[in-house]
């Protein structure tokens, strides 16, 4: 997925206006979109796993301290990405507002960011965690 988005910001730079040119921009796009896609969605599940996880482990059901703890991380997520991204495209700009080297270093900015947020997701253990689940299901704390 990385480097579908890297391709799309080269190809994007490379192309001119033709109309088959934005044809090839908006079909790269949808490459761009799935790994966002599948962080998004694959937190989303295993924060569920891990909810009923400690449920079973500490015998209290705390899903609003999870979904609240989720929530901030994500807003703390946008705030950095509000604060980088702006900076990285004026970088190089000279009479324009934004500079080629800028766009180009979005998109190393974004492949850094989506490779530690993979790395980070590598160090969920998943069968034990359903193990657990299974183990504990229907003798809660």
């Amino acid at each position: 997925g990385n480097m579908y988005f890297i391709f799309s910001q080269d190809f994007i730079y490379h192309s001119g206006t033709s109309c088959s040119n934005i044809k090839g921009i908006y079909s790269s796009f949808h490459f761009v979109s799935f790994p966002f896609a599948v962080l998004n969605v694959l937190t989303g599940a295993m924060m569920a796993d891990i909810i009923q996880y400690d449920t079973i482990t500490t015998g209290v059901n705390q899903e609003g301290i999870f979904g609240a703890a989720r929530s901030f991380i994500v807003k703390m997520g946008n705030s950095l990405a509000i604060m980088i991204i702006p900076s990285l495209i004026v970088t190089g700009a000279v009479e324009e507002n934004v500079g080629i080297l800028g766009l180009k270093l979005t998109a190393v900015a974004g492949s850094i960011f989506c490779i530690l947020a993979i790395l980070v997701l590598l160090q969920y253990k998943e069968s034990d965690v359903l193990q657990a689940i299974e183990a504990g299901k229907g003798e809660v704390k």
